[in-house]
């Protein structure tokens, strides 16, 4: 007992001792109403096409924490994010509460490249947006573990295996009597043996890989990224999976400009990201709840970009031009072209570590409209 109290003190007086445990603090937040003639308040009508400025009806937020721990030359860099959504509607509300990110990444593990990055755990990964509308076109997030910024030239080439175990197929599972409609229960040959079938999840993983910084022509560069989306069974050890493995590959065109920049973007899907093209799905989930998008191929042509309109970078204009198509079974089933152009103001805080951005919109007449457009398309 008494060699117990004195490590306990030992070590209490070494926390007492230790400096300041400085973390760095990063995140995101919206939050906002609205009113509307009609009655019916906040409105969101696709966001994702016509713009998010003042078209959002919710409250979001994220809060992330992070640690840079030296040894040496190698820093241990420990990083984690809670995020939580509500519809906002009062001041006190339960809501989606999700640990969004908690993950581990060091560099300079290697003296031969010591910006190369090697990380475990649950992340956001290198994750490709439009910002104005909220559209990840690229998005292979979640648990897993890789190495990024291996030199290759003047490129850097970056290597992931995510897990993406996010879709349930249905999977037989022995027989069940079942009544026949409009029989007595006890007559004879009312029931009848029918197959029984289960939701069983399907382990799926997003092999990732993607070379970045291609030099091509002054203040422009070129990433490529291949998303490979494969199966090894579901949880109950079956192999029989319905849904095809898929591809999705990506080429984005980044042009820096004196006011701004600008990128382009051509995607190439098949299987379940092939399906995307024609919905506006991200370039992260994969469908894997049967084989209904197996034949399934698709193209995304996508050119956006930011321009600020004052020197000090405050102004800035958004637009989008967006062109996509998808066959399914050889047969041409959706086409999409959308063109957004909007303002926004940006307001730096003196840290530096967040930003507010104060967007510029008449909310009161963006959501009505939304809101009669929606019950339009209702009646």
């Amino acid at each position: 007992m008494k060699k117990l109290c004195l490590v306990a003190a030992a070590v209490s007086t070494a926390l007492v001792a230790a400096p300041s445990f400085a973390v760095d603090y990063f995140g995101y937040f919206r939050a906002g109403t609205a009113l509307s003639s009609n009655g019916t308040g906040d409105a969101n009508y696709e966001k994702q096409k016509v713009g998010r400025l003042g078209n959002e009806n919710d409250n979001y937020s994220e809060f992330g924490f992070g640690k840079d721990l030296k040894t040496g030359e190698q820093t241990w860099r420990v990083e984690s994010m809670i995020a939580s959504g509500n519809s906002g509607t009062n001041g006190w509300q339960d809501g989606d509460f999700n640990v969004a990110q908690y993950n581990v990444q060091a560099t300079g593990l290697f003296s031969s490249d010591k910006e190369a990055t090697v990380w475990a755990g649950k992340r956001y990964y290198q994750r490709r947006d439009v910002h104005i509308t909220d559209f990840y076109f690229l998005n292979t997030s979640g648990t897993g573990g890789g190495i990024e910024n291996i030199s290759v030239g003047n490129q850097k080439l970056s290597l992931a295996l995510v897990e993406d175990s996010s879709s349930k197929q249905k999977t037989l599972d022995g027989k069940q009597w079942v009544q026949k409609p409009g029989t007595n229960p006890g007559a004879e040959g009312s029931w009848e043996q029918q197959d029984k079938y289960k939701e069983d999840e399907v382990k799926g993983y997003i092999a990732d890989v993607r070379l970045a910084n291609i030099g091509l022509w002054e203040d422009a560069t070129l990433e490529v990224a291949g998303a490979y989306n494969f199966s090894t069974g579901t949880a109950s050890g079956n192999t029989n999976v319905q849904a095809d493995d898929g591809a999705l590959v990506t080429a984005i065109l980044h042009q820096n400009m004196d006011a701004g920049f600008n990128q382009t973007v051509v995607q190439y899907g098949n299987s379940a990201y092939g399906a995307q093209m024609a919905d506006l799905g991200n370039g992260g989930n994969f469908d894997r709840r049967d084989g209904a998008n197996n034949d399934a191929q698709g193209v995304r042509l996508l050119n956006w970009g930011v321009i600020s309109l004052v020197k000090s970078g405050k102004w800035v204009t958004n637009c989008l031009l967006l062109a996509q198509q998808m066959r399914l079974s050889q047969r041409l089933t959706a086409r999409r072209r959308t063109m957004i152009c909007s303002l926004r103001s940006f307001a730096q805080c003196t840290n530096g570590l967040t930003q507010f951005v104060r967007y510029l919109k008449r909310v009161h007449t963006l959501r009505t409209t939304a809101t009669t457009v929606t019950k339009k398309a209702a009646s």
